[in-house]
This record gives structure tokens, C-alpha cells and sequence, in this order.
């Protein structure tokens, strides 16, 4: 069976302040055809992005997770139906460096988690602090620290989990030592572990980078055996013109010496961007899967083919589609899988879209007030609806805010302000709104929240 799927509206046209354009991401959607719930990735379906004034958004794809400046973003989970999975709140410094995160899961906001981070005179990550939220008291979790030498390369990052019976930073504590050659580059990384017995630091793996000049040509892997350090695994580079044309995964036994795992090779276009990967398993002589790129004429990778060898020939076995809006962001991104002589979108596949807005960078970043753990009550009714909703909230602390209303794609439909008042009642017109869901959202200097409608 295959599952409702939101396409996103992509926003193309241009704002151009000095001649530039900017953009930023307003909303995301995840989706795996499948019958049961979503699992790619980590079952969230959509995010919707909040920014104040002209502060850019800018992300970017870091293992399975997108790391972007917001001031809030609230997370959708798809089941019977579009639920709120999570609430997530920034706060920023005059640089615009992220100074706290808060999340808060669930639309009852029940259970709460804070990162603070703080920063070099250089702009640099010195530290990173998560807490839990329990009973009415935030707990360390986790602190990772950094630190840097005079060139602003990483020198060391300590990593320290809290033990809450002994108030004290020294539960499963690893470093990362980082060393550099005479060129720059990376020499080596070992990391360490703490051991409460002694009370000190001990070498137990390290990764030691070998080059040819500037082109890297190994990493090998070692363990600490407490005398010396044992061969574990190596990855070898080879170069052809100067780009990569295979790489080999290695593994090391103390009888048969390094025992080649699996291989990459990989040819190049006339852009010098790769068209062709090949994966070798074991030291065969014939690849075990293809891979096969194209770009367009702005050289951004439109397509994945991926193929598998039978025995006898080359078949299909999953295509990825991406497409780009006027100012190369990437809008959508769908795997397509081959099924009887032709391309499907069949179980375990995904589909991605992104939404972009403009915005004016020029226009003055207001760092928003401190986020309060307190939900903000807000009501909506009739639920389903067709010419109109009515609109209720209390406040505590009476302040500006703003209402807007979305689609699930993150698009507004209607935004306006309200004046500081202790009770709010408005009936609100959706004449003209299509039937569907649609999304309220409540953002004041100290609190957001969002709930979702139906226009029938």
C-alpha cells in the first residue's frame, strides 16, 4: 500500500539585494513509501522553519542531519495523521553564532532538552553542554570541548558525560588529540580514554594520515595495546592526474599481513566531477555495482544510477532524481527503484523536498529573547472548519506577537500582528482557502506554538 505523500511548493521567484539573491530554507519533508511508519530518517517527516528578520538560514547535510540557523522549527511525524513531534528553539549572539538550542518533543511539550554553546574571541566552538529537563531542574548530560592553536586548527576536542550521584564531569570521558605535518595538513589523531582509576588519560586508537606531497595517499588505523600500537585497518588512495581514480579498504592479520577488503574506482567527466564509481568486494576482478552520475550545465548532480552485475550483464537497480531552483538550492530528491523493465517508486524509496524563501540580509537581526519551557496555551475551533476559525490564547506576560497561517509545506497564506493583551479572541476568515491541513502559529519574544486545522 502505498502511503499519501506531500509534494512541496517550490518558491522560485528572485529578491536581489545589491545584485545578489538570498534564500533560505522554510521547510523539508522526508518520506519512504513503505507500510508501515516512515523510517528515513529517524521517522521525521517534515520541519517547518521560523527566522526573525533577515537572518540567513543557511545548512547544510552533516550525517543524516540538517544543521541550520532558526530562531524555531517544529517537526511533523506522519501516522493516521500529521502529529507534532517536536518543538526546537535558537538562540544566537550579535555574530549570529547559535548560543542555546531547546528542544522540547511532543505537542505537549513534556519532555525538554538544552544545548548551550559557547565560542572563541575567533569565533570558534570552545564548548558544547546538553541538559535534561527533571523536575524543574536542568541536568549536564553531555560537554564537549574544544580547543585550538594560534593558526585556529583544531587542537584537541574532550568529550566528558556527567555522573549525577557525584555532581562531577567523569562518566565514559574520551579526547581527541589532533596533529599537523610542517605543511598543514593532518598528521595524525589519536584518541584517548579516562581512567578514573589512575586519573589520567590513555592512548587507545590512532589514525595516522601519509602524503605525497599535498595528495593524501593513507589513513591507517592502529590500537594501543599498552606497549605499542597494532595495525587494525588502512584506506589507500590512488591518483590519476591529480584525482582520486580508486580507493581501497584494507584490513590487518598478524599472519597474512593488510588483506584488501573492498575497492572504488572512478572515472571523470571533461568538469573533472566524477561519472562513474565502480565497487569491488575482496579483491575481485569484476565490480559488483556501478554507479553513474550527470550534472547539469551548472554542474550540479542530477542523477544517481545505481546497477548491480548478475553474472552476466549490468541490471538496474535504483535511480535518484534531484532538481534545483533558480539559485541552485536542491528542491527535490526522489529514489525510483527498477521493477519489471521499469522505474517505480516502490517500497523503501524515498522522496525529499525542500522550500525556499527570500529574504533581505540587510534588514537587522533582532536576537530573540529567552525561550521559556512554559507551552503557550492556544485554541482553535470549530475543527473542521470551512469560512472561518476562531482563535483563543492566554498570557501570562503580556507581549507582541504574530499569527500566521501554512500549509504543510511550510508556504504562508496569512501573517499578521496583535498588540499585547492578556487574552486573545479573534475569528479568523479562511474565505477562499482550498480544502485541506493547514497550520496556526503563535510566536510571541518568549514562546511558540502551532496547532493543525482542517478546511473542509
Amino acid at each position: 500500500m502505498y502511503r499519501t505523500l506531500l509534494t512541496l511548493l517550490l518558491f522560485s521567484a528572485v529578491l536581489q539585494v545589491n545584485g545578489k539573491s538570498f534564500s533560505r530554507c522554510r521547510a523539508f519533508v522526508i518520506l519512504e513509501n513503505s507500510n508501515t511508519i516512515p523510517t528515513y530518517p529517524d521517522r521525521y517527516d517534515s520541519t517547518q522553519y521560523f527566522y526573525s528578520n533577515g537572518r540567513p538560514g543557511t545548512y547544510f547535510f552533516y550525517k543524516n542531519y540538517w544543521v541550520m540557523k532558526f530562531d524555531s522549527a517544529v517537526t511533523y511525524e506522519n501516522g493516521p495523521a500529521w502529529t507534532i513531534q517536536k518543538y526546537t528553539y535558537q538562540s544566537f549572539d550579535s555574530k549570529n553564532n547559535t548560543t542555546q538550542a531547546i528542544v522540547l518533543q511532543g505537542a505537549a511539550k513534556d519532555s525538554l532538552t538544552k544545548t548551550d554553546y559557547t565560542y572563541t574571541s575567533a569565533n570558534d566552538t570552545s564548548s558544547i553542554i546538553t541538559y535534561n529537563y527533571r523536575r524543574k531542574v536542568w541536568v549536564p548530560d553531555v560537554k564537549t570541548e574544544n580547543t585550538y592553536d594560534a593558526s585556529r586548527r583544531i587542537q584537541t576536542i574532550a568529550r566528558y558525560k556527567w555522573d549525577d550521584f557525584k555532581k562531577v564531569w567523569n562518566g565514559e570521558n574520551y579526547k581527541q588529540l589532533f596533529n599537523y605535518n610542517s605543511t598543514g595538513n593532518i598528521a595524525d589523531i589519536v584518541r584517548q580514554k579516562w581512567t578514573s582509576a589512575t586519573a589520567s588519560w590513555s592512548d587507545f586508537y590512532k589514525d595516522t594520515y601519509v602524503y605525497n606531497g599535498t595528495q593524501l595517499t593513507e589513513i591507517y588505523s592502529q590500537t594501543w595495546n599498552g606497549t605499542t600500537w597494532l595495525n587494525n585497518g588502512k584506506i589507500r588512495y590512488n591518483y590519476t592526474a591529480g584525482l582520486i581514480d580508486s580507493t581501497e579498504y584494507l584490513s590487518y592479520s598478524s599472519t597474512s599481513g593488510w588483506v584488501s577488503g573492498s575497492k572504488y574506482k572512478y572515472t571523470y567527466n571533461a568538469a573533472s566531477l566524477c561519472d562513474t564509481e565502480w565497487i569491488y568486494q575482496y579483491s575481485t576482478t569484476q565490480a559488483q555495482i556501478k554507479i553513474m552520475y550527470q550534472y547539469n550545465t551548472k554542474n550540479l548532480r542530477t542523477e544517481l544510477l545505481q546497477q548491480e552485475w548478475t553474472g552476466s550483464q549490468w541490471e538496474n537497480r535504483h535511480k535518484n532524481n534531484m532538481t534545483y531552483d533558480s539559485l541552485d538550492n536542491e528542491t527535490t530528491h526522489i529514489q525510483n527503484s527498477w521493477e519489471n523493465g521499469m522505474w517505480k517508486y516502490s517500497s523503501g524509496n524515498f522522496k525529499i523536498a525542500l522550500y525556499f524563501d527570500l529574504y533581505n540580509p540587510d534588514v537587522e537581526v533582532s536576537i530573540p529573547e529567552q525561550i521559556t519551557t512554559e507551552q503557550q496555551k492556544l485554541s482553535l475551533f470549530p475543527i473542521p472548519t470551512a469560512n472561518s476559525i476562531n482563535v483563543h490564547t492566554d498570557w501570562k506576560e503580556p507581549q507582541p506577537f504574530t499569527i500566521s497561517i501554512t500549509n504543510l509545506e511550510g508556504k504562508i497564506i496569512k501573517q499578521w500582528n496583535e498588540a499585547p493583551c492578556e487574552v486573545y479572541n479573534k475569528t479568523v476568515s479562511l474565505t477562499g482557502l482550498p480544502s485541506g491541513n493547514y497550520i496556526l502559529n503563535l510566536t510571541g519574544k518568549t514562546s511558540h506554538t502551532a496547532k493543525q486545522f482542517i478546511v473542509n
